[in-house]
């Protein structure tokens, strides 16, 4: 049996218990990169010790912290729910689902909108497109005019459009992509800009021919479209 969310399976084979309530807390709106929001919930004190066994967040962006003594009759029981708004988007709903003794079991809620703070992807800027998500801000590289024997590093900014993040390898390509240096191994947040260093190298013995180069981009493992890379040898 596949099993999606396993705090909600693990609370639901309890027994039902002799009571059970829900309390609610709404963060109205919060920055995305605003850090951890934490809110400390009150649990009526009841009439014999009260502890808890577990404590089952519905998602990794929700932690607890309850004390793991049991209280006294009579002493109210504080329980901190924190909330990391770091990549969520959008209205949320977030629950953490208490199994107290007793065959007591409760559900702590919190609520709220998080603002986004990663600026979308300026498309009129990144207008050239070569598939999942790449944006570049041309439509080729270029080196320009070039002795023989003689090196130059052009830095080209680039997007990622998705909302996801990016795994991106930049391969020389082209009869003569012996001539160009990219390094490896890149990483792109969702729907940010970043940049990344390409060198090139005349050789001492080469023509005046125009080199045939491109850079081939894999995103996880996949070729997109290549990008020309152009350079005009000089003698």
């Amino acid at each position: 049996m596949k099993i999606r969310n396993l705090a909600i399976y693990l609370l639901s084979a309890l027994p039902l218990g002799l009571s059970s309530a829900t309390y609610h807390h709404e963060f109205g709106t919060i920055a995305e990169d605003g850090g951890v929001v934490s809110h400390t919930f009150t649990l009526p004190a009841g009439t014999s010790p009260l502890s808890v066994i577990n404590a089952f967040p519905g998602c990794p962006c929700i932690s607890v912290d309850y004390p793991k003594r049991p209280l006294k009759a009579g002493e109210p029981m504080k329980i901190t729910l924190k909330y990391n708004p770091e990549r969520q988007k959008g209205h949320f709903t977030k629950s953490v689902y208490l199994r107290l003794n007793g065959d007591r079991r409760d559900t702590l809620l919190v609520t709220g909108t998080v603002k986004r703070f990663r600026p979308r992807v300026d498309k009129s800027k990144y207008a050239h497109e070569y598939g999942l998500g790449l944006c570049l801000d041309r439509k080729a590289i270029d080196f320009g005019a070039m002795r023989a024997g003689t090196e130059k590093t052009l830095t080209i900014p680039m997007a990622n459009s998705y909302q996801i993040g990016m795994e991106l390898d930049l391969r020389p390509a082209g009869r003569d992509s012996s001539m160009l240096s990219i390094p490896y191994g890149l990483k792109l947040e969702p729907e940010t800009v970043s940049q990344f260093r390409i060198d090139i190298k005349v050789p001492d013995n080469a023509g005046t021919m125009a080199p045939e180069l491109y850079v081939r981009p894999v995103i996880h493992g996949v070729e997109v479209d290549s990008i020309p890379v152009k350079v005009r040898i000089i003698r």
